[in-house]
C-alpha cells in the first residue's frame, strides 16, 4: 500500500519480470508506476522500460529502486510528500528508502496469519 494517510491507501501489485525488474501495478487504477528523464512519476497503462525498476539495498534499511530507462531514483519529496525521482549521483537518503511488505490473501492463510522468509 502507499499512502499520505491512512483513509486513502492505494494498493500496488508488485511484480518481477523474468530479467529481475519490478514494476509497480495499481489495483484500483489498473496503470503502471512510470517515470520520466526529467524526475516526474506518473502513471501509465502501458508497461516499457519507464515503467522497470531495478532494486537495490539501501544504507538506511529496506531498498532503493532505479529506474531502468532514466537511472534516477524513486523517492518521497521533503516538501510535499509525493512521488519524484533524483539523479543517479545525489546521495541516497532516507526518502529513497523502500520496506515491501507481503499481503496474503485469507485464502492462502486461512485467517491465521502466515510467514513468508526469503532472500
Amino acid at each position: 500500500y502507499l499512502s499520505r494517510n491512512r483513509e486513502s491507501e492505494e494498493e500496488w501489485k508488485v511484480e518481477v519480470t523474468s530479467e529481475g525488474y519490478f514494476t509497480f501495478f495499481s489495483v484500483s487504477h489498473e496503470k503502471y508506476l512510470g517515470s520520466n528523464s526529467k524526475g516526474d512519476v506518473h502513471t501509465t497503462t502501458s508497461k516499457g522500460a519507464w515503467s522497470l525498476w531495478e532494486k537495490k539495498t539501501s544504507p538506511y534499511g529496506g531498498v532503493t529502486f532505479q529506474s531502468k530507462e532514466h537511472k534516477r531514483f524513486l523517492a518521497v519529496t521533503s516538501a510535499d510528500n509525493t512521488l519524484a525521482t533524483t539523479e543517479e549521483n545525489e546521495k541516497i537518503g532516507f526518502c529513497h528508502s523502500w520496506r515491501i511488505d507481503p499481503c496474503i490473501p485469507r485464502t492462502v492463510s486461512g485467517g491465521t496469519g502466515g510467514y513468508i522468509a526469503g532472500k
